[in-house]
């Protein structure tokens, strides 16, 4: 559903980072959960995104627009790749 949602976003296949995150090997982490990350390398349609000399020092990334408006846009989106491939859950 993720990609599907940012293929959708441009119209597009979106190249994108996916990082995913695991507990230690060594040891007992209860705290700890698998989870993935997806970071998009476009702003717009036709658009790469560049790092940023502060983002690339800092590893802290940033995004362009307003949040809120980006979130309803994946929402959106989300809702109907989920339709079409008939998955449960919700887009949130």
């Amino acid at each position: 559903v993720t990609t599907g949602t940012l293929n959708s976003l441009f119209e597009r296949q979106m190249p994108y980072v996916m990082s995913v995150y695991q507990a230690p090997f060594k040891g007992e982490y209860p705290f700890y959960h698998l989870h993935i990350e997806f970071y998009p390398l476009l702003r717009e349609k036709d658009k790469l995104k560049y790092a940023a000399g502060i983002e690339m020092g800092t590893w802290e990334f940033t995004y362009d627009g307003i949040p809120e408006e980006n979130a309803q846009k994946l929402r959106e989106v989300c809702k109907k790749i989920k339709d079409k491939i008939d998955m449960r859950g919700k887009c949130i």
